[in-house]
């Protein structure tokens, strides 16, 4: 047994970092997309309807800045200043991705992956090398314990960005007609309804076939048979069978709802 040795309220800020820059990033999202959304969600247009363009354009700044000033503390006090980059990387991806990347063919796309693929990561890189340190001290090898949780890490980030481009290809087709309007050039409006769906069914193919590989690794490792079918039980009803559903879906459907409805379930695997 080897306790954390990140104090819990450096944890929590460093959380809250993730949580800041999502919130930012929604905020700037809305204030550019404001147009659109009265096309595709009349009914959750929040910028210029209930908040003012320019109280969301300060907010954003400040909740942005305060995401930045928190990676920075911690950055300096763990040592490692390289990480101070991270949130201010994220802060600027998210801004440029409201602001111009949305608006252009995968581009968009793979830009949220990246930013959602990268929380796992940064779950880890406060954490890891102080149990990488103690282990050393305790005489254990630190090196290796510490390769082996990045690996693990790097599977859950990876995971993530496969499943957000998924998400994020299925909300194109739901706002195909807000996004024609507003000039867009999403997969849907470039490729077509028909190859969007061939390209969403492919990115499903492809995570199956990696979630499978993990489950036939991670299935021995487990020596009560009871572990191993409550295993298979919760990736099967969590994760299975909402990206089942979803790419149904994606490939059946042929209205804003369905796609809707398939972006919804492939959020719930990702949660």
């Amino acid at each position: 047994y080897m306790p954390l040795q990140l104090h819990e309220l450096k944890f929590a800020l460093s959380t809250l970092v993730m949580v800041l820059l999502a919130a930012a990033g929604n905020i700037i999202n809305d204030y550019f997309d404001i147009r659109t959304d009265r096309i595709n969600k009349p009914d959750r247009v929040v910028v210029g309807k209930l908040v003012k363009r320019r109280v969301a354009m300060v907010s954003h700044h400040i909740i942005n800045g305060l995401a930045t000033l928190l990676g920075i503390y911690l950055a300096w006090d763990s040592g490692i200043w390289i990480l101070a980059v991270i949130p201010i990387f994220m802060g600027t991806s998210l801004w440029f991705y409201s602001l111009q990347f949305k608006k252009q063919a995968w581009i968009g796309n793979f830009v949220v992956a990246l930013m959602i693929g990268i929380v796992p990561m940064w779950a880890g890189v406060f954490e890891l090398p102080l149990l990488a340190k103690a282990m050393v001290i305790m005489g254990k090898d630190g090196q290796l314990f510490a390769q082996t949780s990045w690996l693990w890490l790097l599977g859950f980030s990876g995971f993530a960005f496969w499943l957000t481009l998924i998400r994020e290809a299925q909300k194109d087709m739901e706002d195909l007609r807000g996004d024609q309007i507003s000039g867009f050039k999403t997969l849907p409006i470039l490729w077509g309804i028909g190859r969007t769906k061939q390209y969403v069914f492919g990115l499903h193919l492809v995570f199956f076939l990696f979630m499978g590989l993990v489950i036939a690794q991670v299935i021995p490792m487990l020596s009560n048979q009871t572990w191993k079918w409550m295993l298979l039980g919760m990736v099967t009803l969590t994760i299975g069978f909402p990206l089942f559903y979803g790419m149904f879906k994606s490939l059946t459907g042929d209205t804003s709802e369905h796609f809707a409805q398939a972006s919804a379930a492939t959020k719930w695997a990702m949660a």
